[in-house]
């Protein structure tokens, strides 16, 4: 039995016990399930979510780091057909509409702009400058962390892994817009537009 199939086999036996995650014992068989997990892939992680009278949801995620995908996609592809589950890889994409909280930074995406930028040897790759009204230089590496984990939870983990390959923070200037600048909670319709240019 190869390690997605022994990965699978134990969930089956033990499925019920993660159908309600609000029981005492809640953190106790999450740990369970990540070290189940990890024996596949060290490098995976996972959500449980969706209605709790509804099928539940497992979602596998390799937190945005594209070499792993292959291992989610291998995992998920070996899934059962298990009824009240659905199994699903990748983070999905909750659009913008939200605000969040990292390392001390809030962030709302209604706030925060981004610049399109473009690369002179890959014309196609998409990067982007993002920038904060509240920007502090001596925490750039915390925005930045901040802003992927952002990016990933508006366009979704896979799409946003492969549309967006380079990311920058900045301060926000005092007239974003005339600078060129772009709210970010609109970057899925910049996305949209961008592929229709080079489908044109």
């Amino acid at each position: 039995m190869g390690a997605a199939e022994a990965f699978w086999a134990w969930f089956v036996e033990n499925e019920k016990r993660f159908r309600d995650v609000e029981t005492p014992q809640k953190e106790q068989f999450l740990d369970e399930l990540q070290r189940h997990l990890h024996a596949f892939c060290d490098s995976l992680w996972f959500e449980i979510g969706g209605h709790p009278n509804g099928p539940r949801e497992l979602i596998v995620s390799a937190e945005g780091r594209s070499e792993l995908f292959p291992k989610v996609r291998e995992l998920i592809g070996a899934a059962p057909k298990l009824d009240g589950w659905c199994f699903i890889p990748f983070k999905p994409a909750q659009g913008f509409d939200f605000v969040t909280e990292y390392a001390g930074l809030t962030i709302s995406p209604k706030a925060t702009w981004f610049m399109p930028l473009e690369s002179r040897t890959n014309p196609a790759a998409l990067g982007l400058r993002v920038a904060y009204s509240h920007f502090e230089k001596s925490k750039e590496k915390i925005y930045l962390a901040a802003t992927y984990l952002v990016l990933e939870a508006g366009l979704g983990e896979l799409d946003a892994a492969e549309t967006i390959q380079h990311v920058e923070v900045c301060a926000a200037p005092s007239a974003p817009e005339s600078a060129g600048f772009i709210l970010l909670h609109e970057l899925p319709q910049y996305i949209r537009w961008r592929e229709k240019q080079d489908g044109a």
